[in-house]
């Protein structure tokens, strides 16, 4: 299975690239949606699962502040 990130800032149109670059490649587009929907078909909050998937990362002055 291929797979392909895209990291954007706001305002970038992050996703409209990222969705045509899948299509283009023949790929399934995924954004922050299939959180949502797991979350739905899981019976949990959205937000447990969102909190989940983006625990571990740290921002940008937590890395340059190493805390």
């Amino acid at each position: 299975m291929a797979v392909l990130t895209v990291s954007r800032q706001l305002g970038s149109r992050g996703n409209e690239i990222a969705a045509g670059v899948a299509e283009r490649l023949s790929l399934r587009f995924v954004d922050r949606e299939i959180i949502h929907r797991a979350a739905n078909e899981a019976g949990v909050p959205q937000a447990t699962l969102t909190e989940l998937s983006y625990e571990g990362q740290r921002s940008f002055i937590e890395r340059v502040l190493d805390i």
